[in-house]
């Protein structure tokens, strides 16, 4: 939390500048609580462009450079600083 994030890949990092804040959402396909929660991130990532999916197995490089170390994983961005970081499916 706080962490600014200096090496975020050119087209991703466009994607964030977009807006004033971002939601990044990590999942794997196999993860069965990313399973429960990839149709409500879906539906509101269609609803809200600032909701980015990410699939670890396709971007191993993002998880490494956002320090993701389990699945599934929210990190809310302000430009590049982390303002949050949860990982696990919250009540």
């Amino acid at each position: 939390k706080g962490k600014k994030i200096s090496n975020i890949p050119p087209d991703l990092l466009r994607k964030i500048e977009r807006h004033p804040q971002t939601l990044l959402y990590f999942y794997t396909p196999k993860c069965s609580a990313c399973r429960t929660m990839n149709p409500l991130i879906g539906r509101l990532s269609q609803k809200f462009p600032n909701i980015i999916k990410i699939d670890l197995l396709e971007e191993t490089e993002l998880g490494r450079i956002f320090g993701i170390l389990g699945t599934p994983t929210i990190v809310l961005m302000e430009r590049t600083t982390i303002r949050y970081f949860g990982v696990g499916v919250r009540k």
